[in-house]
């Protein structure tokens, strides 16, 4: 545990009630493979260790638990490196696992909840990480939308290192603009400003669609509006025509029906005259009778010929008109046909879409089953690696009760030694005081020594006066004598010497050379202590592997407990992917329905296509066949003209023969010739008058395939209008008729009604979207000016204290910040200037690394005084500044440490002892990380370092742990 005594004396919670970050939990993180509880107390807490120990990976663990995404600021190089990935004698983690727990009781989160525990998880199979909140879990959108406008978070200023302060001092003012956004609490609308930004982006995508198909609506709209409206008028000129030409019919039938009358009565008349006249021409009547016969006949046959012309001609009329009825029925099929046409297109591309949209949906199911096959093959070989880890285990606690009953063995043979040592020892007690008592005196021996050196002493002097006078002799000297006698004492002297040495070595006690013999006491005694240390030795490496072991299996069921987790997540996982692939299973049914459906419809079309087409054949096949009858027809009528003519042409030489006749007899044979041909002529206008109105009828039949006798009140009617009016109407009718074209769509009506009702929903849509757009635009606006507000207010703070805050770290001197565009204030870089004290206003890149520090430091102290983040992790920030400047740094800290947590990494003495508790991280194993906890306490006014233990602690020249006394 960590604990929180102030050196000066201050009690303990005399800081901030509300201790923010409470607790970190960390398991296979980097060099954390152990499960590692690190309790954070509130005030200062000094984070120490030695390079490459693993401090910063704490940081990266905090980082990362708060959703930090970048490889690069975790220094890793990819997400899997954050793993723990063995060592020489471990192996590597499956997985990584922080969790943070933070004390919520100041609710300065946005929960009602009073602790808050956040957890990722990361597997090295690539599974993706996982992220939990108070052990339910979550998306990373959902933990950083927690500590919006906090100051907390993977990028906010809770978290300062090095690379930090170059962010906020690099030479980018873009750059330092996350300070005063998550100070001034507008992260969260900057959020809100990017998330309606994209929403309108997305109603713009939506807007132009829906332009695109109302543009092509619009025009299909346009298109079958005039068609129909087309359509419409031909109906409705068609209809008027009917109407003008049965008035017309009847006129015509009324005039012939009263002109037939009149004829009658005329020829009435004339057949009374006649017949007085015909007794007095009997007598020269019957030559003329011949003639006139002949030429009644002749006028008969012109009169048979001239119907059968007019019949001829009408029947051609009513085949013109049929054929032109023929070819609008004609190109109305066309444009059918080819509206089928592009049916058939359509369906066959709705066909081809959703066969492809089935492979792909296909192709995503055997995705899934893959995965599902993965995820299994995965959730197996978990189970396996269980079994395995059960397995190792069951042996570890194998080997440790051999070692165990290998130690116990040891120390009862330990326990016998003793028992042996203690007899080797009182031996050679009693073999000591017997011999040392009469062999060995300690006077005597000194009495020898003494002699022995003196004699060596007097051997010495002589050769050196000896060698003295020598050399001071004259050369011419002969001293052989002298040296020969000299020599001959000194042999005396040596073998009085070696008398003496026998003197004194016969003062050292035989009984000692049986002691060291090799079955002597001193030497059992040896054996015996020599055996003892090689047993406490292999118990003390039995207990070392013991340890060993019973760490591996915690480790190993720590695995195994992770591994029983993950098992549990691909069980989740593998329900998800079932559940996903009964979906994907359900949409490859309903796009087959689909292909079917769309197949059906394309079948209907293609058999009304088909249909069409057969109908277009027929009706080539009618125009065909009435084009040869009326050319039959013509060539009829060019034969009738001819005969005719030949009839006309034998009439006139009956008449001629008659007239000549005539001319033999008076004027009442010419009187009655002329009644007779009077009445000829009338009863052939009786004929013809019936034979017109036959036409009329036979003329409207084949016209509008309808019987004129429908129209009796027509016909009857008394108040019809002239009929040269009723003429000259029907012919405008016709004409209009003819200048609407042959190209009438007669279902464009319908076709047109549709159209309507998908161009007003398109309508509806656009000015609906277009609402919305206007709607977001509006509340974006909003946000921007919310924003700009609380930038601004929060800017002109911390612009203020920033200036008191450098002056008060630097003693002395000036700073200023100011935004580099006022126009734009949301994406306006911040310019910092800074004066230390006795210098010019210079720009950051001029300062000193220490100097950057501070200025730094004083940005973030003044940020604090507008809003404090509960917690900040400093990551040798002090490594630039001298002693001077760490008092400065110090006081202020102090002083922010009542309201926030501060955790500082650091190697700066001063910093330490600045602090209220220490956090240790160690390498007792390579590649291993441990922590240690102590705190800081004051012992007659001298500050030191006490354990968890509450005892104190000293450490040597090189950082470590001195050893209790």
């Amino acid at each position: 545990m960590l604990y929180s005594t102030d050196i000066g004396g201050q009690a303990e919670g005399d800081q901030h009630s509300g201790m923010f970050l409470k607790s970190l939990d960390i398991n296979g993180f980097k060099s954390f493979p152990d499960k590692t509880h690190i309790d954070f107390s509130d005030g200062i807490t000094s984070l120490l260790g030695p390079n490459g120990c693993g401090k910063s990976n704490i940081v990266d663990s905090i980082k990362w638990v708060l959703g930090e995404q970048s490889t690069k600021t975790l220094r890793a190089g990819k997400m899997e490196d954050v793993i723990f990935n063995g060592t020489d004698s471990r192996k590597p983690m499956q997985y990584a696992e922080v969790a943070l727990t933070i004390d919520n009781s100041e609710h300065k989160l946005q929960t009602d909840l009073a602790e808050i525990e956040i957890k990722r998880r990361a597997f090295r199979t690539g599974e993706g990480n996982e992220y939990y909140i108070n052990r339910q879990r979550c998306l990373l959108k959902n933990i950083r939308e927690l500590f919006f406008d906090t100051g907390i978070g993977k990028s906010a200023y809770s978290i300062l290192e090095q690379g930090k302060i170059d962010q906020i001092l690099s030479s980018k003012p873009e750059d330092r603009r996350y300070i005063f956004e998550e100070a001034a609490g507008i992260s969260r609308f900057k959020v809100e400003c990017n998330e309606a930004q994209r929403k309108i982006d997305r109603t713009n995508e939506n807007i132009v669609q829906v332009e695109n198909i109302l543009a092509g609506e619009r025009r299909t709209y346009n298109t079958l509006k005039n068609q129909a409206e087309k359509a419409i008028s031909y109906n409705n000129l068609v209809k008027e025509q009917l109407e003008l030409d049965v008035k017309l019919q009847a006129l015509k039938i009324q005039t012939f029906s009263n002109l037939k009358q009149v004829r009658s009565e005329q020829r009435a008349s004339h057949e009374r005259q006649l017949a007085g006249l015909t007794g007095n021409m009997d007598s020269y009547s019957a030559g003329i009778e011949e003639a006139q016969e002949g030429v009644r006949t002749l006028n008969a046959r012109s009169y048979e010929i001239q119907n059968a012309i007019n019949k001829a001609e009408a029947a051609i009329t009513t085949r013109s008109e049929r054929v032109r009825i023929l070819e609008a029925q004609y190109h109305d099929y066309l444009t059918s046909q080819s509206e089928y046409k592009d049916k058939l297109e359509s369906y066959a591309s709705m066909i081809e879409r959703d066969r492809k949209e089935l492979e792909e949906s296909e192709d995503s199911m055997q995705r899934k089953q893959d995965s599902l096959d993965e995820v299994e093959r995965q959730l197996k070989r978990a189970n396996a690696m269980i079994a395995e880890d059960k397995e190792r285990i069951e042996a570890l606690n194998a080997q440790i009760a051999k070692d165990e009953e290998a130690i116990l063995h040891s120390e009862e043979r330990i326990q016998a030694l003793g028992e042996e040592l203690k007899t080797v020892i009182e031996n050679l007690a009693l073999e000591l005081d017997e011999k040392m008592g009469s062999e060995y005196s300690t006077a005597r021996r000194q009495g020898c020594e003494d002699a022995f050196l003196e004699k060596l002493e007097s051997i010495r002097r002589r050769i050196g006066d000896k060698a003295g006078f020598y050399r001071g002799l004259p050369a011419e000297t002969d001293i052989r004598e002298l040296v020969a006698s000299d020599f001959t004492q000194i042999v005396q002297d040596l073998d009085a010497l070696r008398t003496l040495f026998s003197s004194y070595k016969a003062t050292v006690p035989d009984f000692i050379d049986n002691l060291l013999a090799p079955q002597g006491l001193l030497t059992q005694k040896r054996t015996i202590t020599e055996e003892e240390e090689a047993l406490r030795a292999e118990i003390a490496r039995c207990r070392s592997r013991i340890a060993a072991s019973r760490q591996e299996a915690a480790t190993l069921g720590e695995e195994m407990d992770g591994l029983r987790d993950t098992a549990k997540s691909m069980e989740v996982n593998l329900a998800s992917i079932q559940e996903g692939l009964r979906s994907a299973s359900q949409i490859v049914q309903t796009i087959r329905r689909n292909i079917e459906q769309n197949t059906a419809a394309r079948e209907d079309a293609e058999a009304q296509y088909y249909h069409i087409q057969s109908r277009i054949g027929q009706l080539n096949d009618q125009m065909r066949q009435a084009d040869e009858e009326k050319k039959e027809l013509g060539e009829d009528i060019a034969s009738l003209r001819q005969e005719l003519a030949q009839v006309q042409e034998e009439t006139r030489g009956r008449n001629e023969l008659l007239v000549q006749r005539q001319k033999e007899r008076d004027e009442a044979v010419s009187l009655t010739y002329s009644l007779r041909s009077e009445i000829e002529k009338l009863s052939l206008w009786e004929s013809q008058a019936d034979e017109q109105i036959k036409n009329c009828f036979e003329y409207f039949f084949n016209t509008y395939a309808r019987s004129l006798n429908e129209y009796k009140e027509v016909l009857e009617a008394d108040d019809l209008p002239d009929q040269k009016l009723v003429e000259n109407e029907l012919e405008e009718v016709r004409k209009k008729i003819a200048a609407l074209g042959p190209n009438i769509n007669h279902m464009a009506v319908d076709d047109f009604k549709e159209a309507e009702e998908r161009y007003g929903f398109l309508n509806r849509q656009l000015d609906d979207l277009n609402k919305a757009k206007a709607d977001l635009e509006k509340v974006l606006e909003e946000i921007q000016h919310k924003s700009e507000d609380l930038f601004m207010k929060t800017y002109k703070q911390i612009s203020d204290n920033f200036q008191n805050m450098f002056k008060r770290l630097f003693n002395g001197g000036r700073a200023e910040i100011t935004l580099t565009d006022d126009e734009n204030i949301l994406t306006s870089g911040i310019e910092i200037f800074a004066q230390p004290p006795g210098k010019k206003l210079i720009n950051l890149s001029l300062l000193s690394g220490g100097e950057r520090s501070m200025t730094a430091v004083a940005l973030l102290f003044a940020t604090y005084l507008v809003k404090p983040s509960p917690f900040c992790i400093l990551d040798e920030i002090d490594a630039a500044l001298d002693d001077k400047n760490i008092g400065y740094f110090l006081a202020v800290l102090q002083d922010f440490s009542q309201t926030s947590q501060f955790i500082i990494i650091t190697h700066n003495t001063h910093t330490v002892m600045g602090s209220s508790s220490l956090l240790g991280v160690t390498q007792m194993e390579a590649g291993v990380s441990t922590t240690v906890t102590y705190k800081l306490a004051s012992i007659a006014g001298e500050p030191v370092i006490l354990d968890e233990n509450e005892e104190r602690v000293d450490f040597d020249k090189d950082g470590k742990r001195k050893a209790k006394a």
